[in-house]
């Protein structure tokens, strides 16, 4: 991956999660700065579904929760 960094784990960790090196881990903030971590789980696409397509909808869905969320916080302090 072109903008990735490698990331140590205890093996105890890497062995309840079933991660092996190579996989790839998603890390997940939630609004307190809590981070979760998971590995992801490979799925196939239809052949008629590209995966960039796909990732286009998912950045504009989560980007606009992000966006209302922020909007919803900024007016209970109006």
């Amino acid at each position: 991956m072109g903008n990735s960094l490698g990331v140590s784990l205890p093996k105890a960790l890497a062995e309840q999660l079933k991660i092996t090196q190579g996989d790839e881990i998603e890390f997940i903030v939630n609004e307190e700065g809590d981070v979760m971590l998971r590995k992801v789980r490979k799925s196939k696409l239809p052949e008629n579904v590209r995966p960039e397509v796909l990732e286009a909808f998912y950045d504009m869905g989560y980007k606009g929760l992000k966006k209302n969320s922020a909007l919803k916080r900024k007016s209970e302090y109006n």
